[in-house]
């Protein structure tokens, strides 16, 4: 009714401000803004005011402090507050009396300062000819505020007079004095009466003086009672006054309850009288008032049915538990008929009042438990409810047809946790035999039990919210006796009852709402030490679970794995293996049961069973991989919600420490069930593989348009668990495990890869393979947990090679990849682990070996440049010492004595004289210089793979050919400043460094290696580089000898090194300078003569083959020169006379022609080698010039250059003569080209105007499958096959060149 609501909206509006009132005089700030949130007040400064002038209850003082505030709205709230007062016409005292009546001035005199200063300026306006401006008004008012305080404040012993008040008043006008009358009046009045507060308001300051008072003597404190009670009376006849006024002009209002809400605001009014009075009544009450009991308790109904109604709980709680009290359950000997009937009264309100009652289930289910332990005593039976009685672990339950019950287990009750030594005693005296009196056994059976049963098997019938306190309540009550020393489980099998029925006919969110309540139970129970009450709880969920899962959950649900998450909870905890293997069979039995079911139970299923596999209990472990195996066996493929986690929990047993076999099957189980389930698209129906439009725009090669994407997130989904199980065991310190996870890995990939898109792979190697080798860069050993160390870098070995047979297989899919696996490559080659470094590179060329023809322009151009840098950032620059390698000679030569002094000082062997070290480096030169020292056999290498550690004893490189025995533990060698004052300026002495041994080893092991798969990269893949790239390697050669060449020229250097300790001989790098020149001087050759190829090839090579050459034959002749005077130095010369044959046997292979123009600039060099000592030099010196030379001089000879290039191609000469001089060889040329291995052709006239015609063939193509398809064409008349010489035949001084082939 609109009446109605107006005076609830009154009320409410009442209460609110009433609220607001009492925060702003806690807080004024939050009070106003209280006001404002609620409506009751604008956020306007003008509105603010006026409550503050007008709302009775303000305190005075918290108005002052707000006014006095500085912020912006504070400020102008004062404003308005001031400019509501009007002081026309009224003494400048009076004015500030009625200003200062409602509010007490704050104590800062900042505040006080804004507040007088706004009063100024406001009496100024109101009585603009009383002073001269508003500064006077501003002085005075702060003189008599002053004056106030210093009259009528006993603690101010010397009070101001009156002269001294007007003294200091004088000159306020503008310069001008007050009338002295003025001021004398001002004077008069404040002394006879003080500026205070208007009576009856309220101050929270004055309250705490008079609290403060308390303590006076009796004479002051009956003046202060004096002065109070005058306060109050004026008070009340001012109120009295008012409410006159009010009478005679409005009336008072009486609302007569014609509305059902008006009955709450009387209840909220009388209900606390009326629980006294009926609560008294009830309490004397004897066993013949039987009406005054029933009226009491009608009261108490009624009482709770009206505060249910109106969700009062204050209210409904008071009357709840005082009802409760009332059955004196907790007292056996005190039960009477008036106590059976408030417990009949409990069960009934419980029935009408369930929806409700909210928290009061408690009071409620608490009164129940106490009649239920009441009826076992009467029967003699005080422990029936211990969980020690139940019968044992598990549960047997039926289903009756009365779908009330759903135990066959006795019922069970619990005592208040505030009456449990009140239970235990009662239990004892039971125990002893005590009978219990007739009036109590009449009192245990006044009572149906099916009354009581109702209660909880109607609570289906309840609300959701009814249902929420009931179980509420069931839950609090149910930890509570289960905690007990002696733990029930009343009111948990009473939960687990309610729960049962409630479950499945409501709502999702009502069955949410409700296992928030019950799985918090389950959950504190379960991980509790209470062994009987954990085991109890597992099977009582397990029942509960098993009538959920008995019906399928909708798609997107997580209920399943949210009932089961207590499982977890309890499996992840407890250390008990009973425990634990009790939870592993309650879940078999629910998955066995119901899987066609479950949805997202799988996850919390295998969450267990992937617990159990973590488990150091053995048994545990093989039980759940027993049930593992089986639910993969049987339901992967055909519940689909189950393989994601399926797939996660094999992966958590292929980690397994404890069993192998278990690891083996599981690696098994996901590499071969898991991957074919995936590839068939039966894992889950999302995850199938999808058909494109084109394949060739993802480079897939499966049979058929179906793949695996990255666009897809089931794609993801379903291949990331399984490679993800399978890469983390490869680094398993078991040899046979990890070793049989990095096959299965790669054979799911190789298997499988071909339907993957580029992007699914770029975030597998990404996210899975890379991980691998993460250890790489980090160390070369881990340690387990009792602190056994074991290498992973065999694994590592396997998986890179592995890794690149993945992508040379699927290299149209994981091209795009190719820089990453360089980056990969790098970090190993890098490494200061020499087998490392060796296998790098090994997996470097496997990579280049097997891509080589699917490799693109600029995929060949990134390889290269690839190479260039792993040149650079591999060459041991650390060798190069500032320290060592001096700025002057003279300094050189000082520095070295420097060295052999503190060699000897420092307890190591000086420099043996120069014959000794040329004997020892004669004996070192004698070792077999080989490629053995760079690269090792395929055997070798496997062996290093395998024991990385044997690689601290292979050939040094340092030493070309001899090996070292270096200590494993010397790992960095000070090289200290060679202190000699004559030596060197100040400024060239520098600080101690560090040479680290093994990184500059694997740097010259990497440089060696390097020089070596450039070579054999350029010659087996000649054909498909780009003659860029082979320039751009020949660069990265030439620095690699340079470097080498300036080291190994640098005596002083290498001395000083071996006296600082870095090696226990000399160290040298001719091998990378032996090895590295002659590597590029084949590839020069190789392009200078390939004119098919590289048709500019001699320009871009000829200056740099002249200028090697040149510098190789000058350093050998010098060092040849050299050894006849210093016969320590011969060993140089016979590490470069290999070189130099090599070189000068390279002259062979060049074209007449291009051999003519570099001859004048070689022609010094040559006739240098012609004066050593090595008969072999001077044996190919011979043959060239006779063969070559001779040519130039014209000598005749029939030599025609052997031109083989890398990759088998040749470049066959032949004569043709024509059967006229000016023939069309357009047929011919096309023929030829169409032999297999043909790849150019050219004719050119051997003079002008003749019928001979120079014929060159370029190709892999037999010269006979050339003839013959030369042979018989038109313009041929005959064909002659020049003859072909080899460097070894000049080396044996050949006299003449092979037989021509006539055709």
């Amino acid at each position: 009714e609109p009446a109605a609501e107006k005076f609830q909206e009154g009320f409410r509006r009442k209460k609110a401000i009433e609220k607001g009132i009492a925060e702003f005089n806690a807080k004024p700030k939050r009070g106003v803004d209280f006001m404002v949130e609620n409506g009751l007040l604008e956020r306007e400064a003008v509105q603010v005011a006026k409550f503050l002038v007008k709302t009775e209850g303000l305190d005075a003082t918290q108005v002052g402090e707000y006014l006095g505030e500085a912020d912006k709205f504070n400020l102008q709230v004062m404003h308005e507050y001031t400019g509501s007062q009007d002081f026309g016409g009224l003494a400048f005292d009076v004015a500030i009396r009625q200003y200062l009546a409602g509010f007490r001035l704050p104590g800062e005199a900042q505040k006080i300062d804004r507040i007088m200063e706004r009063f100024a300026s406001r009496f100024s306006e109101c009585n603009p000819t009383v002073f001269a401006n508003a500064d006077a008004a501003y002085v005075l008012a702060y003189s008599i505020i002053m004056l106030n305080t210093d009259a009528h404040n006993p603690q101010v012993k010397v009070k101001m007079s009156k002269e001294d008040f007007m003294r200091n008043n004088r000159g306020i006008n503008d310069g001008d004095d007050l009338p002295a009358p003025f001021l004398g009046g001002i004077y008069d009045r404040i002394l006879a009466d003080e500026i205070r507060l208007s009576d009856g308001l309220k101050d929270s300051k004055i309250e705490a003086i008079g609290g403060a008072q308390k303590e006076l003597d009796r004479n002051k404190r009956v003046a202060m009672f004096k002065k109070e009670s005058e306060q109050l009376l004026t008070t009340i006849r001012k109120s009295f006054a008012k409410r006159k006024q009010s009478e005679e002009s409005t009336g008072y209002v009486y609302y007569t309850a014609s509305n059902v809400h008006h009955s709450m605001l009387m209840f909220e009014l009388c209900w606390a009288p009326v629980l006294a009075a009926i609560s008294i009544c009830l309490e004397r009450a004897g066993p013949s008032d039987l009406e005054v009991v029933a009226e009491c308790l009608k009261g108490f109904r009624d009482s709770i049915a009206i505060a249910s109604t109106f969700e009062l709980q204050t209210q409904q709680e008071s009357f709840v538990s005082s009802l409760a009290k009332f059955t004196h359950l907790s007292n056996i000997a005190d039960i009477g008929p008036k106590n059976v009937d408030c417990m009949r009264m409990v069960i009934t309100i419980a029935s009408l009042e369930g929806d409700k009652l909210g928290n009061q289930w408690v009071a409620v289910v608490r009164a129940v438990g106490f009649l239920e332990e009441l009826r076992a005593i009467a029967s003699e039976n005080p422990d029936k409810y211990l969980l020690s009685a139940a019968s044992g672990s598990q549960i047997h339950r039926e289903r009756t047809g009365d779908s009330a019950s759903a135990f066959t287990s006795p019922e069970t009750s619990i005592h208040a946790s505030g009456s449990f030594k009140k239970e235990k005693r009662s239990a004892r005296s039971a125990k002893k035999g005590q009978e219990l009196g007739a009036q109590a056994a009449k009192a245990a059976s006044a009572i149906r039990e099916e009354e009581v049963k109702a209660i909880f098997t109607n609570s289906a019938k309840l609300s959701g919210q009814g249902v929420l306190g009931l179980i509420g309540a069931l839950c609090e009550l149910a930890l509570e006796e289960l905690f007990l020393p002696r733990p029930k489980i009343h009111f948990f099998e009473k939960l687990v009852e309610v729960t049962e029925l409630n479950i499945r006919p409501r709502t999702r969110i009502e069955v949410t709402r409700i296992w928030e309540k019950v799985g918090d139970v389950f959950r504190q129970i379960m991980v509790s030490e209470q062994s009987s009450a954990v085991m109890y709880s597992i099977d009582s969920l397990k029942y509960l679970a098993g009538n959920y899962f008995s019906i399928e959950e909708p798609s997107n649900f997580s209920f399943q794995r949210t009932m089961l998450k207590p499982y977890v909870l309890s499996f992840s905890a407890s250390k008990n293996a009973t425990v634990q293997e009790h939870i592993i069979t309650c879940v078999e039995k629910l998955v066995t049961d119901n899987a066609a079911n479950i949805r997202s139970g799988w996850k919390a299923v295998f969450a267990i069973l992937g617990y159990a596999a973590e488990s150091k209990n053995e048994s545990v472990m093989n039980n759940g991989f027993r049930v593992t195996d089986s639910f993969v066996r049987k339901y992967f493929g055909v519940y689909p919600d189950c393989f994601v986690d399926g797939a996660s929990c094999l992966a958590s047993y292929a980690k397994c420490s404890s069993s192998t076999t278990v690891c083996v099957a599981a690696l098994d189980h996901l590499s071969v069930r898991c991957a074919s389930l995936i590839g068939e698209g039966r894992a889950i129906p999302d995850a199938k593989p999808v058909p494109i439009e084109s394949l060739k725009e993802v480079g897939c090669t499966a049979q058929g348009p179906l793949v695996f994407t990255e666009e897809v997130g089931s794609h993801i989904k379903v291949w990331f668990p399984v490679l993800l199980g399978l890469t983390n065991v490869i680094i398993d310190r078991r040899e046979d495990v990890k070793d049989h996870a990095t096959s299965a890995l790669f054979q799911v990939l190789q298997t499988h890869g071909g339907s993957f898109t580029q992007g699914l792979w770029t975030l597998i190697f990404r996210g899975i393979l890379f991980q691998i080798f993460d250890d790489v860069s980090m160390t070369e050993t881990r340690s387990d947990a009792k602190g056994n160390s074991y290498q992973v870098d065999s694994t590592c070995f396997e998986a890179l090679d592995l890794l690149i047979e993945t992508m040379v297989l699927h290299f149209n899919q994981t091209r795009h990849l190719l820089g990453s696996i360089l980056d990969l490559l790098k970090s190993w080659v890098v490494q200061e682990r020499e087998h490392m470094a060796r296998n790098g590179i090994r997996a470097l060329r496997k990579l280049v070996d097997f891509c080589s023809y699917h490799l693109t322009h600029e995929e060949w151009m990134f390889i290269g440049t690839f190479i260039s840098e792993l040149f650079s950032e591999t060459s041991p620059v650390e060798l190069i010492s500032p320290i060592l390698n001096g700025k002057n000679s003279s300094a050189g030569s000082k520095k070295a004595e420097a060295v052999d002094k503190k060699a000897v000082d420092s307890g190591r062997s000086s420099a043996p004289p120069a014959s000794e070290r040329a004997d020892k480096e004669s004996d070192e030169q004698s070792s077999s210089v080989t490629d053995a020292e760079a690269t090792k056999s395929d055997g070798e290498e496997e062996s290093t793979k395998r024991n990385p550690g044997k690689a601290s004893g292979s050939a040094n490189p340092l030493s070309d050919g001899v090996t070292v025995v270096q200590e494993p533990e010397i790992q960095q060698v000070q090289i200290d400043d060679l202190d000699d004052t004559d030596a060197a300026p100040e400024e060239e002495h520098h600080s101690s460094q560090f040479i680290n041994f093994k990184v500059v080893r694997s740097k010259c092991v990497s440089q060696l290696l390097l020089i070596e798969c450039t070579h054999k990269m350029v010659e087996e893949h000649y054909v498909l580089l780009p003659v860029e790239l082979i320039l751009k390697l020949a660069d990265s050669l030439f620095e690699c000898f340079d470097f080498a060449r300036s080291f190994n020229a640098n005596v002083d250097l290498r001395f000083a090194l071996w006296r600082a300790g870095f090696m226990n001989q000399v160290p040298n790098l001719l091998k990378q300078e032996t090895t590295g020149v002659i590597a590029y001087i084949q590839i020069l050759v190789w392009l200078f003569v390939d004119k098919f190829k590289c048709p500019d090839g001699e320009a871009q090579t000829e200056e740099k083959l002249i200028a090697i050459y040149q510098r190789l034959m000058k350093t050998f002749t010098v060092s040849s020169r050299s050894a006849r005077e210093k016969p320590e130095d011969s060993r140089e010369l016979l590490a470069y006379s290999p070189v130099v044959s090599f070189a000068l046997s390279q002259l062979m292979h060049i074209g007449s022609e291009q051999f003519d123009r570099m001859l004048p600039k070689l022609y010094d060099g040559l006739l240098g080698l012609i004066e050593v000592d090595s008969r072999e030099i001077r044996l190919l010196v011979a043959g060239l010039l006779r063969f070559r030379v001779g040519s130039v001089v014209g000598v005749p000879t029939t030599f025609q250059p052997e031109r083989k290039l890398p990759g088998g191609l040749k470049i066959h000469s032949l004569s043709m003569v024509a059967r006229s001089s000016n023939p069309d060889f357009t047929e011919l040329m096309a023929s030829t080209k169409k032999v297999d291995g043909v790849k150019g052709m050219t004719i050119v006239p051997a003079k002008k105007g003749d019928s001979t015609f120079m014929v060159t063939v370029y190709g892999v193509a037999a010269i006979q499958a050339v003839l013959g398809s030369m042979a018989g064409q038109n313009p041929v008349k005959s064909l002659t096959v020049l003859s072909n010489a080899t460097s070894a035949d000049f080396g044996r001084e050949m006299s003449g060149g092979k037989k021509s082939q006539a055709l």
